[in-house]
């Protein structure tokens, strides 16, 4: 077997596993044996479980950020933007089980939390300057405080993972549609001249 082909091997039968179970409930014999190879060549590629958790975890944001980007740099408008991103969100999070997301939000393991911490805070950089480019545009308000745009854009992914609110609608392209409208638009009908 070729070297990459091993680690390519480790990494997809990890994520798989991990994604499903969560990183805690996998052991190392279990990702050697589904991935057919030795601990041996395990441990050619990684020193350790944490090492491969934290090399999937850079895979992920990396693939995130990646595709934040390309939507952000398109030509369409901020609220498809907007829309665009939160359904990339969502398909980039559905096959993640909540034991791995548990799992990664609260590990106790320190190399795990200090490295998601770490990729947390660039990702809300990144998204920051890009919305701090569509305020300055004019496509969001510039009278709204940047950080409490953050905060609400941040807490629509999690309304939209929220069962109770999926099941208002048909699909999960009118649950991020109607969702997103909310966020751009708010309730009140934009003909109102009211202003407070």
């Amino acid at each position: 077997m070729a070297k990459k082909e091993a680690h390519e091997r480790i990494l997809r039968t990890a994520t798989e596993l991990f994604y499903r179970h969560g990183f805690k409930r996998i052991s190392i014999d279990e990702i050697c044996s589904k991935a057919g190879i030795s601990r041996k060549t395990f441990y050619v590629y990684f020193s350790n479980k944490n090492e491969l958790a934290i090399e999937i975890l850079r895979q992920i944001f990396e693939s995130a950020n990646d595709g934040f980007i390309a939507i952000m740099e398109s030509n369409n408008s901020f609220s498809d933007k907007m829309n665009q991103y939160i359904l990339f969100k969502l398909e980039a999070t559905r096959s993640i089980s909540m034991e791995f997301a548990d799992d990664i939000f609260n590990s106790s393991v320190k190399e795990i939390s200090d490295y998601y911490k770490s990729i947390n805070e660039k990702g809300t950089e990144i998204t920051r300057h890009y919305f701090k480019i569509a305020q300055d545009n004019n496509e969001i308000r510039k009278d709204l405080n940047l950080d409490v745009i953050m905060y609400f854009s941040d807490r629509l992914t999690d309304i939209c993972n929220d069962p109770a609110f999926q099941s208002m609608f048909p699909g999960y392209k009118e649950m991020v549609t109607h969702a997103v409208k909310m966020f751009i638009f708010g309730i009140i009908n934009h003909s109102s001249t009211d202003s407070f």
